[in-house]
């Protein structure tokens, strides 16, 4: 597609050819494609040629498939092979026990195609015979016949081969429901900020080529509501918390944390973020940047994206900030939506000689022409503090106000159900944990949560949620495996109508009257 009047339709088809023939002989052969014709072969013709080897330096900006990732025959690059058989040799594979990446080494096999097999597999069970796959979604008469030499349908043991890179340099195994990966990468580098940079130098894969493919099988949630920033025929807005999670510079520069971040405020249409746990304040500006000027193909691709993020963290020096429990907002400007004021709130804990230390930060949006206080806490320990001496002088009775963060240390005292009992009105229930992004429910108990005082409770649309899928990418470290969260805490939102609601009484003969 990088070629004078290649068109992705034409590309597909020349991809298609190739895979059907085998491989071209010649330039001329390019000819025969639909599309291409004389008169655009010469166009481009000085740019193009025919050799047995892959060109090493080439590399497609999306993501690719196995057989078609830089491979020479010389040393100085890496080859995919499949585990306990040479690279060279043919074999035929079973279709109902080949894992995606094994179908990607079969000519004919795209990487969509390998992944359509394999779900068509799960949902409906085992093939039967060959002449099954044709139900395949992609897969026609025509590629059915070029690859029926290459596939059998076996007795599935449920057991899915391994696929590795050569000279032990990143070895990986995929599940069958793509869900789950190993790579064979050092002990020390088994942590959550982990890149893909420390497992795929050395002279092998690039790190690019290994992150497309590893993004393409981490798949983004379906989105269920087609949210756009209206309500009942109402302009809203929605206003999320997400504790980050020890975020620091070297946690964003794992491409998979990076882009799961993106896409969930961008797929969930978040236009405020209270956030959490900013352990470096230049992390949150790289969120900033990505969302701006983005270089990752998913964030690229979110089309509704207006690309003007902004973000806020207290202004403290450098020494300050390594006692400072790290809250900020992520704010999208395109939504009206503007920053007045912000300020950090100094408080003394229960104990009579306790030291002040700043749990909380105030900030003042305008979002149209909405006038609403964000007050954004972590508060980790059992201590109880009193929401009202907290805001005693910052923010008066009649302003519209919205507590949120992470109270998982409220929650373990009971003090999140006293911030409940009081004016102020969870959006999810008190006793609902955000449990994070753990397959098990005891592993992690969190308290995140957002609260509105009774002038925000007119403007509340009665809409919000925790955000649980998406969370997770193949190119982020869990342990001793691949496919871990960004976070374990789960962003949680709510919508706020932004035009003021005039609040309603009931008469006695049931009609509902403005006050």
């Amino acid at each position: 597609m990088t070629l004078a009047g290649i068109t992705r339709n034409i590309a597909q088809n020349i991809v298609e050819y190739r895979q059907a023939i085998g491989r071209f002989k010649k330039v001329e052969d390019l000819a025969l494609v639909s599309g291409i014709g004389a008169d655009k072969l010469d166009l481009i013709r000085p740019e193009i040629c025919v050799s047995r080897r892959k060109n090493a330096s080439c590399a497609s900006s999306r993501a690719q498939s196995l057989d078609s990732l830089p491979s020479t025959e010389s040393n100085s690059c890496s080859r995919l092979f499949l585990k306990g058989s040479p690279h060279s040799q043919s074999r035929v594979l079973n279709v109902n026990t080949a894992s995606v990446f094994e179908l990607m080494t079969v000519h004919g096999l795209t990487q969509e195609l390998a992944a359509n097999v394999v779900l068509y597999r799960e949902k409906k069970g085992p093939f039967h015979t060959i002449e099954d796959l044709i139900k395949v979604k992609g897969i026609s008469q025509w590629r059915l016949g070029a690859l029926r030499p290459h596939l059998l349908a076996g007795n599935a043991p449920g057991v899915t081969p391994a696929v590795g890179l050569s000279n032990g340099a990143v070895g990986c195994t995929v599940s069958q429901n793509s869900s789950q990966l190993i790579m064979n990468v050092p002990e020390a580098r088994k942590v959550p900020s982990a890149t893909l940079k420390n497992v795929s130098t050395n002279g092998y894969l690039p790190e690019k080529d290994i992150f497309e493919l590893l993004s393409a099988y981490s798949q983004r949630p379906v989105l269920e509501d087609d949210f756009h920033g209206e309500r009942n025929g109402k302009p809203v807005v929605r206003i999320a918390t997400w504790n980050l999670q020890d975020f620091t510079v070297e946690k964003v520069q794992n491409p998979g944390v990076m882009e799961v971040i993106c896409r969930t405020i961008l797929e969930n249409r978040f236009s405020v973020i209270a956030v959490q746990e900013i352990v470096d304040a230049a992390s949150l500006k790289q969120i900033c940047d990505e969302l701006n000027c983005p270089t990752l193909r998913r964030v690229i691709d979110w089309k509704e994206n207006e690309r003007e993020w902004q973000y806020a963290l207290p202004q403290v020096s450098d020494a300050e900030y390594k006692g400072y429990p790290g809250l900020g907002f992520l704010y999208d400007s395109s939504c009206k939506v503007e920053l007045t004021a912000m300020k950090q709130l100094c408080v003394t804990g229960p104990l009579p000689n306790s030291a002040p230390k700043v749990e909380a930060v105030l900030a003042a949006f305008e979002v149209e022409d909405l006038r609403i206080s964000l007050l954004n806490m972590q508060i980790q320990k059992s201590d109880i503090y009193n929401i009202e001496d907290i805001l005693q002088g910052h923010v008066k009775q009649t302003d519209m106000l919205i507590i949120l963060g992470d109270f998982t240390g409220l929650s373990q005292n009971k003090g999140e159900n006293e911030i409940a009992r009081s004016q102020y009105k969870s959006v999810i229930p008190t006793s609902l944990n955000s449990y994070g992004c753990s397959s098990d429910p005891q592993a992690c108990h969190y308290s995140d949560n957002i609260f509105l005082n009774s002038e925000t409770q007119l403007q509340f649309t009665g809409v919000s949620g925790v955000v649980r899928q998406g969370l997770n990418h193949l190119a982020i470290p869990q342990g001793w495996m691949w496919g871990g969260s960004a976070s374990e805490h789960c962003p949680v939102w709510c919508e706020v109508y932004t035009e003021p609601v005039l609040a309603e009484k009931v008469l006695p003969n049931g009609t509902h009257h403005p006050e």
